[in-house]
């Protein structure tokens, strides 16, 4: 055994540097600051130099600190610094800057910076920066920056930054930027950025950009950006852009564009283009465009645009049926979201019962889970979705939405639907809806819907309503209607009303109604009704009404109104009644009245009442009135007067008489079945020439000339 030798501090008289010591003696050279310990021959003995590197120690006076140098590297551990350790280095560890340490590079730890760490590089923790650590590199953590990490890099967590981490790439977490970080990029997070982030790609958060995310694109929060995040993606939130996020998308909120965001689609709001949102498409909003959302399509507003999810219980599967608790609610073109034993995407094509449903491709396997998730398509392929839940549920390609609940459910193609609840349940293709509650619910193919509740119920196919409540309830296709409640309830196909009120309760087929409350109630088929108040109330069917009043109340079937107040009130069947005030009240079957108030009140059946003033009242059944003023004081059934002034003026003419006046001046007959004729020209003497003796008979009514 080797004997342990103590040193004896004493002053040798002679130089250090020729002393000749004993085997084993040490002493100081105090000129040169060295020791030597003597072999029993050497003059001035051997030098002693330091351990570890191999550099030689060397100490200044304790009081001469401005010539203390200390040493030019350290190396502590086994095989520390073993081989080409740079001036400067620090190798701390077992295999610590083992091979080829650079120039002030520091490794601490078991096999940090072991072979070929790079000059001004820092690796701490077992395994950090442990080959090929490039120049100025950090490396903090185990296995952080372990294998290949790029000049100026840092990683700095376990694992962080383990393999092939770019030049300037920054790697904080465990995990993060574990494997193929790129040049410049940043992952700040447990896992964050761990396989293959792209060059100048951001993860912050853990897990975010976890998986191959793209070039320059950004995630931030957890698991932001978790899988497949294309280049210049932007996913902010809480599960935004998780999973094959497009390229230059953009995902604010969390879960917002969490599956398959198509490229350039921006998603802004918790849940926003939750499940596949189509390329180019924008979801602003809570829930926007959450399920399916299409292509080019624009979502603006909480659960716009937002499409419907419905978990159901899987049964069995066999090729593309697959068997579920129930279909209830499910459509053709749902999609299956992520399922273990389902490819995603995976579409309804046909509901075949109420338990099953055939897939556009069979399952990969068996679903590791019992409930299935499918979510339903909200917006159609460039449809435009603005407000709370508007165009929520199948909005069809390039259809409109503006406003809460707008085009809610079932919007088709090409539809407009602007205004709260306008076109909210099945609007038509092509429908326009405009104002709140407009087309609001199974408005038709290419109608139009104009103010508030306008064609709000069941709108026919090709129908127009325009105004406040116009065509509110079961408006007939190709009906028009255009005021404030004009064509309101019940307006057959065909029909047009336009005015306040004009055809609002129960406007039969082909119908017309123009003016203020033109055939408002109850106004018959093919009828028409032409200015304020015309055949408002139960005109008939093929009825006319034209002017002011016209036809007001009770128009009869085929009856004819024209002028203000005509056949105002009570106007019987095939009647006609034309100018002011003609025919106005209780016009009877069948009869005429033409002129300033002929035939105004109570007109017998089949009269005729032709002339200003004519047979004014109580004219009788059958009776013939013609002439300015005629009959003024009433008409006996079958009575007959013609020419100004004729009969009635003062007293009703008698049934079944008749006058013919052509003085000028008033004529009376108050004789039934009496003749009376003015002028008839008086002669003198005897019969002229020519002229011959008139004879009658009561039995025929025949006149007859004899002599």
């Amino acid at each position: 055994m080797a004997l342990t030798k103590q040193i004896i501090s004493k002053s040798i008289n002679a130089t250090a540097t020729a002393y000749v010591g004993k085997d084993g003696e040490v002493w100081a050279d105090p000129i040169n600051n060295t020791l030597r310990i003597g072999d029993g021959t050497t003059a001035g003995g051997i030098l002693l130099t330091g351990g570890g590197g191999g550099g030689a120690t060397t100490w200044a006076l304790l009081g001469d600190k401005n010539n203390a140098n200390g040493p030019l590297t350290v190396a502590l551990g086994m095989t520390a610094g073993l081989t080409g350790q740079g001036a400067g280095g620090v190798s701390i560890g077992t295999q610590a800057g083992m091979t080829t340490q650079g120039v002030e590079a520091t490794a601490v730890g078991a096999a940090s910076g072991k072979t070929s760490q790079g000059e001004n590089a820092t690796a701490i923790g077992s395994y950090a920066g442990f080959t090929t650590q490039g120049a100025g590199a950090t490396a903090v953590g185990d296995r952080a920056g372990a294998t290949t990490q790029g000049v100026d890099a840092t990683a700095v967590g376990g694992f962080a930054g383990e393999d092939n981490q770019g030049f300037e790439a920054m790697a904080i977490g465990k995990e993060a930027g574990k494997t193929n970080q790129g040049q410049t990029a940043v992952a700040v997070g447990t896992a964050s950025g761990k396989t293959s982030q792209g060059i100048n790609a951001t993860a912050i958060g853990s897990y975010s950009g976890n998986i191959s995310q793209g070039q320059t694109a950004v995630a931030v929060g957890h698991s932001a950006g978790y899988s497949t995040q294309g280049a210049q993606a932007v996913a902010l939130g809480t599960y935004g852009g998780s999973e094959n996020q497009g390229a230059q998308s953009v995902a604010v909120g969390m879960q917002s564009g969490e599956f398959y965001q198509g490229a350039a689609a921006v998603a802004v709001g918790r849940g926003g283009g939750g499940y596949i949102q189509g390329q180019q498409a924008v979801a602003i909003g809570d829930g926007a465009g959450r399920n399916v959302q299409e292509s080019q399509s624009i979502a603006i507003g909480a659960a716009a645009g937002g499409g419907s999810k419905y978990e159901k219980t899987y049964v069995s599967h066999a090729g593309t049926n697959l068997e579920l608790s129930d279909t209830t609610s499910l459509i053709v073109g749902a999609k299956i979201s992520n399922t273990q034993g389902v490819t995603s995407g995976t579409e309804i094509t046909a509901i075949v019962d109420g338990t099953n449903v055939t897939l556009n491709q069979g399952l990969t396997g068996t679903p590791v889970a019992s409930v299935v998730n499918f979510h339903q398509k909200g917006q159609g392929s460039q449809s435009v979705a603005i407000g709370k839940e508007a165009g929520k549920t199948s909005q069809g390609n390039t259809a409109v939405a503006l406003g809460n609940l707008a085009g809610f459910d079932t919007q088709s193609v090409d539809a407009v639907a602007i205004g709260s609840t306008a076109g909210k349940d099945t609007q038509g293709a092509e429908a326009v809806a405009i104002g709140a509650g407009a087309g609001n619910t199974t408005q038709g193919d290419k109608t139009v819907a104009i103010g508030r509740n306008t064609g709000k119920t069941t709108q026919g196919l090709k129908a127009v309503a325009i105004g406040f409540e116009a065509g509110n309830a079961t408006q007939g296709s190709q009906a028009i209607a255009i005021g404030s409640s004009a064509g309101k309830t019940t307006q057959a196909a065909d029909t047009v009303a336009i005015g306040t009120q004009a055809g609002q309760d129960i406007q039969s087929q082909k119908s017309i109604a123009i003016g203020p409350y033109a055939g408002m109630t109850t106004q018959g088929s093919e009828s028409l009704a032409v200015g304020h108040n015309s055949g408002k109330t139960t005109q008939g069917a093929q009825a006319v009404a034209i002017g002011m009043n016209a036809g007001t109340t009770s128009q009869g079937t085929k009856a004819i109104a024209i002028g203000m107040n005509a056949g105002q009130t009570s106007q019987g069947a095939n009647t006609i009644a034309i100018g002011e005030t003609a025919g106005q009240t209780n016009q009877g079957l069948n009869s005429v009245a033409i002129g300033v108030g002929a035939g105004t009140t109570d007109q017998g059946g089949a009269a005729i009442a032709i002339g200003n003033g004519t047979a004014v009242n109580n004219q009788g059944e059958s009776a013939i009135a013609i002439g300015n003023v005629a009959v003024l004081a009433g008409q006996g059934d079958n009575a007959i007067a013609i020419g100004n002034r004729a009969g009635g003026f003062v007293n009703p003419q008698a049934a079944n008489s008749i006058i013919l006046n052509a003085t000028g001046t008033q004529i009376e007959n108050t004789t039934a079945d009496s003749f009376v004729v003015k002028p008839v020209r008086a002669v003198a003497g005897a019969l002229p020439t020519g002229f011959k003796q008139v004879a009658y008979n009561p039995t025929t009514g025949e006149f007859i000339s004899y002599g």
